[in-house]
């Protein structure tokens, strides 16, 4: 076909095939470098760390928060300009419908089908190729859940400031969709990706996936997998960190016990204990953290 929108689809294709093509040939010494530090720490490098198919790559900022809340997708709220809890130091405030863990499991489809793109350009995926790597089927149902669940990082706003000084705003990422083909071009934001630099985590998909559908469990896997040494930490902790709509403590404390043994039943931790007054103990494997470069 000859109509405008087909030829701008069959030049990008042509743009992101020479793209990949000198991406293949990036020396794995190449590696995210903090441009979201002052300016004096600032690199050139513009390529993601490596990691390996059976799991996922994610920066610790994100997943030691409430960005991707640990809440059901029924109780997503709107936000304004409300900030994140985070454990890290660094300050998060989002504009948008509220993310959940089936959205993380989206941002970092996208980040690992295109972990070989350089930071920042764009990449063509078929929606149909995204279901398969998130092991879902793909029919009507689940194209409209993918769609909806990229919509809501498309149209939510992030504000990260890093010592009450530093500050960068974006949205997650810009797509440009054919409705037709169920085709993307998907441009993950350059600055967000360079939360690599601080520090990140593989995370084990297996595991991830066979948590599914269980929020607290989920957010909790994030958590432990990305400290080699956890301390320990409050159920009210967890309760402001995770997101979790559930004001209930008591009812919260079960679900994080019920979350924990879970995360046991798949490996992840070897042991865990809960006290009296709330406190969570975690005994772990060693496992995948790394450190920033």
């Amino acid at each position: 076909m000859n109509d405008p929108l087909h030829q701008a689809l069959a030049l990008e294709r042509r743009a992101a095939d020479r793209t990949a093509s000198k991406a293949s040939n990036l020396s794995l010494e190449l590696f995210a470098q903090g441009d979201l530090l002052p300016p004096v720490a600032e690199f050139d490098n513009n390529a993601l760390p490596e990691w390996s198919d059976s799991v996922r790559g994610v920066p610790n900022a994100i997943i030691r928060g409430a960005l991707f809340a640990a809440i059901q997708g029924k109780t997503r709220r709107y936000m304004k300009g409300e900030v994140i809890e985070q454990g890290d130091g660094m300050t998060i405030r989002f504009t948008g419908m509220q993310l959940d863990q089936s959205d993380l499991d989206v941002w970092e489809t996208l980040i690992h089908i295109s972990r070989h793109t350089p930071k920042g350009e764009k990449f063509y995926v078929h929606a149909g190729a995204i279901l398969s790597y998130l092991g879902r089927p793909r029919g009507g149902d689940h194209y409209r859940w993918l769609n909806e669940s990229i919509d809501r990082m498309v149209s939510g706003a992030v504000r990260i400031t890093f010592d009450d000084r530093y500050s960068y705003s974006s949205t997650m990422l810009k797509t440009w969709k054919d409705g037709l083909t169920q085709e993307y071009f998907i441009q993950l934001d350059e600055q967000l990706l360079s939360l690599y630099s601080l520090g990140w985590t593989q995370i084990n998909w297996a595991q991830r996936d066979a948590l599914r559908g269980k929020p607290v469990a989920l957010w909790l896997h994030g958590w432990y997998c990305s400290h080699t040494s956890p301390e320990d930490i409050s159920i009210a902790r967890i309760q402001q960190l995770c997101g979790s709509s559930n004001r209930n403590r008591d009812s919260f404390k079960t679900k994080v016990r019920a979350a924990l043994e879970e995360i046991k039943n798949i490996g992840a931790i070897a042991n865990f204990n809960i006290s009296r007054n709330g406190v969570v103990h975690v005994e772990r494997y060693p496992l995948n953290t790394l450190p920033g470069f």
